[in-house]
Order: structure tokens, then C-alpha cells, then sequence
């Protein structure tokens, strides 16, 4: 893997967590604009992010780790 391959790869995910957090935010506002005060929508609509966040940071450090061994080759 090339550095330019992993920083696409740091790119995306980051762009993925960007837009991420971004429906994060918008779910935990009505369609008003007002914040959402309903203790159990609110709480599904951050662990639905908090496991999707998870998997994007876990993509940045398995394409560090694939990036390291193949340097080592």
C-alpha cells in the first residue's frame, strides 16, 4: 500500500464520520430545529453512531496496520 492509498483511506473515514455526526445531529433535532428530549430515541440514536463511529476509526487503524506490514515486506 502506497502513502497516497492510506491517506484516501484516512480520508474516507473521516468524511464518513463527518457525515455521520452530522445525521447524529439532525436525529437528535426535530424537523422544527428544536432538540429532541425524549431520553430513549435520543440514547438509540447515539449508540446507532457510537457503533458506527467505532467501525470507521477501526477502518483507519486496520489500514495503518495493513500500511506497516507491507512496508516490513
Amino acid at each position: 500500500m502506497t502513502e497516497e492509498k492510506l491517506s484516501q483511506l484516512y480520508s474516507f473515514a473521516t468524511e464518513e464520520i463527518h457525515r455521520l455526526t452530522t445525521e447524529l445531529y439532525e436525529s437528535i433535532h426535530t424537523d422544527d430545529g428544536n432538540p429532541q428530549k425524549d431520553w430513549d430515541t435520543t440514547v438509540d440514536e447515539v449508540r446507532k453512531y457510537k457503533k458506527l463511529l467505532i467501525i470507521e476509526l477501526e477502518g483507519i487503524k486496520t489500514a495503518l496496520k495493513e500500511f506497516n506490514e507491507h512496508c516490513r515486506e
